[in-house]
């Protein structure tokens, strides 16, 4: 399953949220986005039937008319390729899911014929439903799995954690034999709040976690939600866990919260989508059939990893046929520019890919904007890869009139973006026909996409600038990892041995794709290439042990030995500052910003506030001096006054329950005015300093500051924000916020948040809620 981003996009996002300030102004505010999309189904043929439990394989039912997924050159010998006599083989799902897109509800019926081939004989099924991993806390899971049937009978279901369903069998099931499972299921995808995806907002958002701030939102990078007018429909159904054969066991461990989710096995694939009114899906496998309306359509495929479904109502579509596969772009409509440069980046990926690594197997490759967050920007599927809506976004867009000429889209951006899809369409290749183990060993499909990226652009654009795209969005995570003082370390280690997103962005997508780079200049181009065709021809359809890439190019070069200690080197050891070497904060501003009189601004900038030890600081400080869960009770305050903030900025007004704030006038401030969204929070932050003013001195030349932006005067920045640290500091030393009385705020400085924010208090949330203790019949 997969749930996780391109690669964190913290570090480059984090760096040009400062990016205008150092040019002449000031932060925050977002963009509108509005809710998004959801889909549906009725009863699959036969759904209602009883099935014999343990019947012998292969009859799954006919899979003829799925492999039209499937390129024709590719289908005399997938059988062969998976190790299997017949497609039939493998196990199936047949879904009907009915989807609401303006409600973002959704109820389906999933008939799971499951064929053992396992060596072990079973006595129960675990299914889990993953995206129920991805809610909001102290709300419940997305998805509801209503009811169990095996065998046509009902099945006693335990449910010992949030993804987790135990399905006990009527009798036990040999190897070899097949039993049927039907389940019903409904959902809600969460729906994102306005302006959730917008570039500023999470820019915002990414540099509080980059720092430990956080939680309370929506999880799961989006995959699983509602946002921008669009439904993202991963993570939704009951899947097969994964089985561990040499530990003979089920995997019934809850995802650790970092990278990939589960590892599903392949399957066939029949899912049949239906949705009131007009609208446009994207998915994984290929049309089969329409039914009478055109929002009624099946879809399919053979050998599949996952199944993924995006629907809206206002998705634009652009699409090119290369050889025997036709290529798809969908954007939000207003964004078609964008579409038809993804739609180019994705074919020539797909061109560089099949010359270097072997053919891509399906006759459709989607590539669909999604309202992704968290610091994703893309997450890939079988046959289908989304890019994060937010990087389809102009700065402008978020800082208006702010924004200084000839930034409004920065050269950095758009190879972004294209990094982000070539990346996803990488993943087709590695994990998506060669599998790995994404969850024990993320390194082999994280680090292989990351490099094929990197050959990517090589081949598109010369060596000179693959490797700044290479520093740019490989080694940069690494850099500002280590420049934050935090340590190197193995990169093969499970996704729940992480400290935390940012070590495995580090590790993970920083350090570990120059491992090939390595094995290239160890043994040449011509042989490295050899290698790479022959690791795609004897690993398709299966899956690849972690050092099989180090032994294949051993075997073929007749250097095992040594390429092997170069796997543990770059995998087990931790030599990657004399592997990669070094880089101060000047050199990273540069590189990410392309221009080295604004980087020397903004590195001046960043000095002045102390660096990045002090940038740390002041973003606790607006966290409320907290963790990863919000704070100390008592600075709920100070970290409810921040969402109030954001929440106005997103608007472009005034935050819920606040009352209009001087010079606004009737309507509130103009998003759309000379500070873009931007003002709101000027305007806010202004109300709350100004009774303060009085007392404190830095605080009133603050304020003072504020007037001067408002009247859309030009302001120093050198000034603007060392005042700003020192206002938070003074808050937090005089009203009880730090110091040995740290979480006792001082009761005027509530008072005022409060009377602000019309009489409420911040209330934590309460944890996510408990699963049911089992599904009875």
């Amino acid at each position: 399953m997969r749930s996780r981003p391109v690669r964190r996009l913290s570090w480059c996002l984090a760096l040009l949220l400062l990016l205008p300030a150092a040019c002449s102004k000031s932060r925050p505010g977002q963009p509108a986005a509005r809710g998004g999309p959801a889909l549906t189904g009725a009863p699959v043929a036969d759904l209602d039937g009883a099935v014999d439990a343990g019947r012998p394989a292969p009859a799954s039912g006919p899979v003829d008319d799925l492999l039209a997924s499937l390129r024709p050159g590719v289908r005399p010998g997938i059988a062969r390729a998976i190790g299997v006599a017949d497609l039939g083989e493998l196990s199936f799902y047949d879904i009907d899911l009915r989807l609401d897109p303006d409600a973002g509800t959704f109820e389906a019926r999933e008939r799971l014929d499951f064929h053992n081939r396992t060596a072990d004989t079973l006595d129960r099924v675990v299914l889990r439903v993953y995206g129920n991993e991805f809610g909001r806390e102290g709300e419940a899971p997305p998805v509801t799995l209503q009811s169990v049937a095996v065998a046509g009978a009902a099945a006693a279901v335990e449910h010992p954690g949030p993804t987790t369903y135990v399905v006990p069998l009527p009798a036990p099931l040999p190897p070899g034999r097949r039993v049927v499972l039907e389940a019903v299921f409904s959902g809600a995808a969460p729906r994102q709040e306005p302006g959730q995806t917008g570039m500023l907002r999470q820019g915002l958002e990414m540099i509080r976690s980059l720092f430990g701030g956080g939680g309370g939102g929506i999880e799961g990078y989006g995959i699983l939600s509602m946002g921008d007018g669009i439904v993202s429909l991963a993570a939704w159904y009951p899947v097969l866990a994964r089985y561990f054969a040499d530990e003979r066991r089920w995997d019934d461990e809850e995802p650790a919260g970092i990278g990939d989710v589960g590892t599903e096995d392949l399957a066939n694939y029949r899912v049949r989508v239906r949705l009131p009114g007009q609208a446009t899906v994207a998915s994984s496998g290929v049309e089969l059939t329409r039914g009478a309306t055109p929002t009624d359509v099946t879809f399919g495929g053979v050998a599949l990893r996952d199944f993924t479904v995006l629907a809206s109502r206002t998705y634009a579509v652009v699409e090119r046929t290369v050889g025997e596969t036709t290529v798809r772009a969908y954007v939000p409509q207003g964004r078609e520019p964008f579409a038809a440069r993804i739609l180019d980046d994705a074919v020539a990926a797909l061109e560089v890919y099949e010359r270097r690594f072997g053919p891509y197997t399906l006759t459709e490759l989607d590539v669909a904007a999604a309202p992704l967050i968290g610091g994703a920007g893309g997450v890939e599927f079988p046959g289908i890869v989304t890019v994060a809506t937010m990087l389809l976004q102009d700065l402008s867009e978020s800082f208006g009139a702010w924004l200084p000429p000839g930034m409004n889209r920065l050269p950095i951006l758009d190879e972004m973006v294209e990094f982000v899809v070539v990346h996803e369409v990488a993943h087709q290749w590695w994990n998506g026909l060669v599998g790995s183990d994404s969850v024990r060993h993320p390194f082999l499909d994280e680090g292989m996409a990351q490099y094929s990226s990197v050959l990517y652009f090589e081949d598109r654009y010369g060596p000179e600038r693959a490797a700044r795209a290479a520093d740019r969005n490989v080694k940069l995570n690494y850099h500002v990892y280590r420049l934050l003082g935090s340590p190197d370390g193995p990169v093969d280690r499970a996704t729940g041995d992480f400290s935390g997103p940012l070590e495995y962005a580090a590790l993970v997508y920083g350090k570990g794709p120059y491992f090939w780079a390595a094995v290239r200049k160890a043994i040449g181009d011509e042989a490295f290439d050899r290698v790479l065709h022959a690791y795609y021809e004897r690993h398709a359809y299966r899956v690849a042990e972690p050092d099989a890439f180090a032994r294949l190019a051993g075997e073929l070069t007749g250097r095992t030995d040594e390429l092997l200690a170069l796997h543990r080197r770059w995998f087990h050891e931790a030599h990657g500052d004399e592997d990669l070497g070094t880089a101060d904060l000047g050199q990273l501003l540069q590189l990410v910003i392309g221009d080295s009189a604004a980087a020397g601004q903004l590195t001046g900038m960043l000095q002045g506030l102390g660096g990045l030890d002090g940038l740390a600081g002041l973003l606790r400080m607006l966290q409320g001096s907290g963790g990863a869960d919000g704070g100390s009770d008592g600075d709920q305050g100070l970290a409810a006054l921040l969402q109030m903030l954001q929440a106005g900025a997103a608007d472009g007004g005034a935050a819920p329950g606040m009352p209009l704030l001087p010079g606004a006038g009737d309507a509130g401030i103009d998003a759309d005015g000379p500070f873009g969204e931007l003002g709101p929070l000027f305007e806010m932050t202004r109300a709350l300093l100004q009774p303060l003013a009085a007392d404190h001195p830095d605080i009133a030349r603050l304020v003072e500051l504020l007037d001067r932006m408002l009247r859309g005067e030009d302001v120093s920045l050198v000034e603007l924000l060392p005042l700003l640290l020192q206002t938070l500091q003074t808050l937090q030393s005089t009203y009880g916020l730090d110091g040995p009385d740290a979480g006792v705020v001082d009761p005027s400085l509530l008072l005022l948040m409060q009377q602000m924010a019309g009489g409420g208090t911040a209330a934590r949330p309460s944890g996510r809620t408990r699963p049911d203790a089992g599904l009875r019949p």
